[in-house]
């Protein structure tokens, strides 16, 4: 599944955007799975998480296994909705649909530094 390196062991961070506290679908429980193999071959695993909710996800997760989530920081002025409209303005449906995607990224990336030292 992962190669292994003899006498080696990796910093392996996962960054999961969808959420995965308390989901019980398949994508949430191949990630559970593959980070306590990861953790069986002896590698260090770190799981980001921007799920809105916090907690424990739905499957076992080994105890080793550092969950940090970082979806719970406040929404920044400029991301509301109505300021959103105002700044994704266009003519063009793919560019408005465009230009809120980043924007949206842009936010989840301030998230995240808010959370974990870069």
């Amino acid at each position: 599944m992962f190669a292994s390196y003899p006498g080696r062991s990796l910093k392996i961070t996962m960054l999961i955007q969808w959420p995965i506290y308390n989901q019980t679908g398949g994508a949430e429980r191949i990630a559970c799975e593959f980070a306590n193999e990861l953790i069986h071959q002896g590698h260090e695993v770190t799981i980001l998480s921007g799920d809105k909710e916090s907690g424990r996800p739905f499957y076992s997760l080994d105890e080793q296994v550092k969950l940090i989530h970082f979806g719970d920081i406040p929404i920044h002025w400029f991301q509301r909705k109505i300021l959103r409209s105002i700044f994704t303005w266009s003519s063009n449906i793919k560019v408005k649909k465009f230009l809120k995607r980043l924007i949206l990224l842009d936010f989840k990336a301030y998230q995240l530094r808010e959370k974990i030292d870069i």
